[in-house]
């Protein structure tokens, strides 16, 4: 178990770590390194435009500007890249230059987990780290993203399952068209979520809601006619017959409860898992936010 919770950004290993009582180990505010690769930034010509660009929302412009730095092949440039890029909802960048830089020991959480500047039209209706913690994994906040399988956008939906939903909502007409922009995608995204939460096989479960997602509707219910998988909510994974689906189902459920953890919420979901519970969905989940996951740099 002490092993197993040194893993901190994987299921079992959050699981390990409340079960023990450990904290979650992640520090969502600049240190030393990161101020210094800031300010290096600042000091150069291309960085002051970014930030210039970014200052009358010129945002496509100003991430130009950050690539360009990027290319330069300096460290400390791209780690001040990487905070600006997370402190202003670039999501996509925020990441890739996350993982560029974990091989310099270079360790900044808030872009690893980042929070995009788009809002789903009409405004969230799900829990926001839910919505994220899906387009982590389905895309990592790729707008353009589309799978071998045809599904499209950040929270990569199949095109007949937007034009279900659509038709089902009356939100937009689920074309491939709105399924590229951001706000449109999540706007979809999360009334399907809400219809899969109604859905009896679902019964507002997080790993059945998962599994449903991404293995479909179809799949869950034969899965759940397994009298004894059901008994047992971490059986119930390991009894997916699709791997794909198991990691999805663990994968998200590790996303959501960092970005919990960054939007100062808590996670009623890790505590029923710990206990031996299904983790659920309730309305908890909206809590409003606090913490300043807006802060700039």
């Amino acid at each position: 178990m002490g092993q197993a919770s040194e893993w901190s950004h994987t299921f079992y290993g959050l699981m390990a770590r409340r079960i023990l009582g450990l904290p979650f180990p992640y520090s969502w505010h600049m240190g030393d390194r990161d101020r210094a690769a800031l300010k290096a930034l600042c000091a150069t010509n291309g960085g002051r435009r970014a930030l210039a660009l970014l200052e009358i929302n010129e945002d496509l412009l100003a991430e130009d500007e950050l690539k360009q730095l990027v290319l330069q092949d300096d460290t400390d440039l791209a780690h001040g890249a990487m905070i600006v890029a997370d402190a202003s909802g670039m999501a996509e960048l925020a990441m890739k230059l996350d993982r560029m830089l974990d091989h310099y020991g270079i360790d900044y959480a808030r872009a690893a987990y980042p929070i995009p500047h788009w809002v789903p039209n009409g405004g969230f209706t799900v829990d926001r780290a839910l919505v994220y913690a899906v387009m982590r994994q389905e895309s990592t906040f790729n707008p353009k993203a589309v799978s071998s399988a045809g599904a499209r956008g950040v929270m990569q939906l199949m095109p007949a399952t937007a034009r279900f939903v659509a038709r089902r909502t009356g939100i937009g007409e689920g074309s491939v068209g709105e399924l590229v922009q951001p706000e449109s995608n999540m706007a979809l995204g999360q009334r399907y979520i809400e219809m899969l939460l109604a859905d009896g096989n679902v019964g507002s479960d997080l790993f059945r809601l998962t599994a449903a997602w991404n293995g479909g509707p179809g799949n869950l219910g034969r899965w759940t006619r397994d009298g004894t998988a059901m008994q047992d909510s971490l059986l119930f994974i390991e009894s997916i017959p699709l791997s794909e689906t198991r990691d999805f189902i663990e994968r998200v459920l590790a996303n959501l409860w960092i970005y919990r953890n960054r939007l100062g919420q808590q996670s009623p979901s890790l505590d029923a898992l710990a206990a031996g519970n299904w983790p659920g969905y309730d309305g908890s989940e909206l809590t409003p936010v606090e913490v300043a996951e807006h802060a700039r740099y």
